[in-house]
C-alpha cells in the first residue's frame, strides 16, 4: 500500500504547491486502487494496457480543473496539464511514477492469466488479427508516404466531371441534397449516352462511398492461408516431383481442405509451372553418343573444368532414358540456371552417369544416394 499513500499526499502537495484550487475544492486521492486498475478483467477481450506516469497524472487532475474551469476547451486543459507536468520536480513525479510502475506488474500477471485461458484455435485467431492490424497500419502508412511523394490520383469517371460542371445549378446546401434534386436518372443518361443503370449505380455509389472512383473488389477468399503456402512451397522446392495429392494430404492434415486446382493455382501464382515427361523424348540415340563422344574425349579434365560444363535436368533431358509420368515443379526459364553443388544432387549423378557409360565403371549408386557419398566419390575417383 506504500505506492497508494504516496500517491495521495503527492496529489496534495501539488494541489498547493501549483495553486490550482483553494484548499475546500482539493480532492483527495482516497481511492486509489480503482485508478490503477487500467486493464479489464473479464475473459471477453485481453486486458489493457496501465497507463503511463504522465497519463495518471492528467486523469487524477483532469476533473478537478474541469470543475474549477467550466468554460475552458478539454483542448486548453491538456495543454496546461502538460505544462505543469514538465515543470513539476522529480520528486513530485515519484508518486506517479510508482503508481505506474504497479499498474505495469498488475498488467503482466493479468495477461499471463489470460493467455493461460486460450485454446489454441483462440491463440491463432490473436495472432492473425494481429498481423491483420499490423498490415492496415503498414497500409495506411504507406499510403501517407506515396501521397507525401506526389502520387498521382486516378482519373475522374465521365458522370464525375459532369457533376462538377454543373454542380452549382443544382438546389440545396449539400451534395446529397443537389444529388437527389437535380436532373433526373433519366436525363442524365441522355445527356451522357449511357445507360440508367449505369448512372443509377454512380448515384448509389456516391451517396454510400462519397465517390465514383471504382472501388477495389475483394475477389473470392484464399482458401489456403499464407502459412499453408509456406509449407508447401518449401516441400516443393526441396522435392520438386511433389504431386498434387501429396499437397493435398499434407495440408489436410493440418486442417486444410483443398483441391488440386487450388494447389496448381497458388504454385502458379508464386511462379512456378508443372512440366510433364515429353512424349518423345528430346535426346534422341545419335545425341546419347555425341554426349558420350564428349565425356570421352574429356575424361581426363579435372574437376574444376567439369564445372564449367552446362548441365540440365533429367526432366528436360532424358539421359536416364524414358521419364516417368511424375510432373515437376520449377521455377519459369530455369531451365539452365546453375545450381551449385552443394544443393542439386542430380547434377553430380549426370556427371556420374557420363562417366560410369563411358568408362564402364561397375559401381553405382541407389537413387537415394546421399550427396556427401556423391562428392566424396567425385573428390577421390580420377
Amino acid at each position: 500500500m506504500a505506492p497508494f499513500s504516496l500517491m495521495s499526499v503527492g496529489v496534495n502537495l501539488l494541489v498547493k504547491s501549483l495553486g490550482l484550487f483553494s484548499t475546500a475544492s482539493v480532492v483527495r486521492c482516497s481511492c486509489v486502487a480503482p485508478v490503477l486498475k487500467r486493464f479489464s478483467t473479464t475473459t471477453g477481450g485481453p486486458p489493457k494496457r496501465p497507463l503511463t506516469a504522465y497519463m495518471t497524472y492528467v486523469k487524477e487532475m483532469h476533473p478537478t480543473i474541469s470543475r474549477q474551469n467550466p468554460g475552458v476547451k478539454n483542448v486548453d486543459i491538456v495543454r496546461k496539464l502538460a505544462q505543469q507536468w514538465k515543470m513539476l520536480a522529480p520528486e513530485q513525479k515519484q508518486p506517479f511514477q510508482d503508481a505506474s510502475l504497479t499498474s505495469k506488474e498488475q498488467y503482466k500477471l493479468a495477461v499471463e492469466k489470460y493467455k493461460a485461458q486460450l485454446t489454441p484455435a483462440q491463440t491463432a485467431a490473436l495472432a492473425i488479427e494481429k498481423q491483420q492490424k499490423v498490415a492496415k497500419r503498414n497500409a495506411i502508412r504507406r499510403k501517407k508516404e506515396l501521397n507525401s511523394l506526389g502520387k498521382p490520383k486516378r482519373p475522374r469517371s465521365v458522370f464525375n466531371i459532369f457533376m462538377s460542371e454543373h454542380f452549382e445549378e443544382a438546389k440545396g446546401n449539400n451534395i446529397q441534397v443537389k444529388m437527389d434534386l437535380h436532373l433526373s436518372k433519366d436525363t442524365i443518361s441522355k445527356k451522357l449516352g449511357e445507360k440508367e443503370t449505369t448512372v443509377g449505380a454512380i448515384i448509389r455509389k456516391w451517396k454510400k462511398y462519397k465517390t465514383t472512383i471504382n472501388r477495389p473488389r475483394p475477389g473470392a477468399p484464399c482458401k489456403i492461408s499464407p502459412h499453408g503456402v509456406r509449407m508447401i512451397m518449401r516441400k516443393v522446392k526441396d522435392q520438386p516431383r511433389t504431386t498434387w495429392e501429396e499437397l493435398v494430404n499434407d495440408l489436410k492434415a493440418v486442417g486444410t481442405t483443398v483441391t488440386k486446382q487450388n494447389i496448381g493455382n497458388t504454385l502458379r501464382r508464386n511462379g512456378l509451372k508443372s512440366c510433364s515427361a515429353r512424349k518423345v523424348p528430346l535426346l534422341k540415340k545419335a545425341h546419347i553418343q555425341a554426349c558420350l563422344k564428349f565425356a570421352k574425349e574429356h575424361q581426363n579434365d579435372s574437376e574444376k573444368a567439369w564445372e564449367n560444363v552446362l548441365w540440365s535436368d533429367e526432366t528436360k533431358i532424358e539421359l536416364f532414358g524414358i521419364n516417368s509420368t511424375r510432373r515437376v515443379w520449377r521455377e519459369r526459364n530455369a531451365d539452365y540456371s546453375y545450381v551449385s553443388i552443394q544443393r542439386c544432387e542430380f547434377n553430380l549423378c549426370a556427371k556420374l552417369e557420363y562417366r560410369i557409360k563411358h568408362l564402364r565403371i561397375k559401381h553405382r549408386f541407389h537413387p537415394t544416394s546421399q550427396r556427401e557419398q556423391i562428392r566424396h566419390f567425385l573428390i577421390n575417383w580420377h
